[in-house]
């Protein structure tokens, strides 16, 4: 398992500091990991062919204002990026250190979660992003499927909404052993607690579909 944490440090010093680390879950003793290309918030990760993947999140960049003296202040705005950390037999010899990889195709994006699909088209493997919206008013839950050796994003079907019409803000989502994608989040209540849980599951296309074909929810 792979965790991935951000300290908060004061802006003055550069915003976040961003760690990985490795648990064995044979004997409970963590690792240090390399440290991603940039530092960042918001990101989702996961496992890919064997390498860890980075996706997103929100970056530290240093605002300049007219006439500021002192410390400059920083803003974390949300990023396209992609990183990728090879392991075992996909990694040249010594190589152990995150490299950047092509960006999303769909813009920066941040927020949400992450999971590898089974699929043999792609130099790098796919994985599908579902993000997450913050308010009633936004458009429904954002999915898409990433091509990692293009960044190339293609859209997916937004989650269902429930029958208030709410989106669902995905805290969480694991592949089943079918390939089946069950997500776990709650309905956005905004200025209302608690929030309603709920789950969706995600249906892959069937077997022989295009390259191309959506998955369902």
């Amino acid at each position: 398992m792979v965790v991935f944490g951000v300290t908060p440090v004061a802006w003055q010093l550069g915003g976040l500091t961003c760690e990985v680390w490795r648990l064995d879950l044979g004997n409970l003793e963590w690792t240090r990991m390399a440290n991603p290309t940039h530092d960042r918030r918001s990101l989702a990760c996961c496992a890919v062919r064997g390498n860890i993947i980075v996706l997103g999140g929100q970056l530290p960049a240093p605002v300049a204002r007219s006439g500021q003296t002192g410390p400059p202040e920083w803003d974390i705005p949300e990023t396209a990026s992609v990183e990728i950390l090879q392991h075992g037999s996909g990694a040249a010899a010594g190589q152990n250190a995150f490299r950047l990889l092509s960006p999303l195709s769909c813009g920066p994006w941040a927020g949400g979660v992450a999971i590898a699909i089974d699929e043999t088209h792609s130099n790098l493997g796919q994985v599908i992003i579902i993000g997450e919206s913050g308010a009633v008013s936004d458009p429904p839950t954002d999915m898409q499927k990433v091509d990692l050796a293009t960044g190339v994003c293609t859209p997916q079907p937004s989650l269902l909404p429930s029958q208030d019409g709410l989106p669902m803000k995905v805290n969480a989502a694991a592949r089943l052993p079918d390939g089946r994608i069950v997500c776990a989040g709650t309905n956005q209540f905004v200025g209302f607690d608690p929030w309603q849980a709920v789950a969706q599951v995600l249906e892959p296309p069937e077997p022989g579909s295009p390259t191309e074909a959506n998955w369902q929810w």
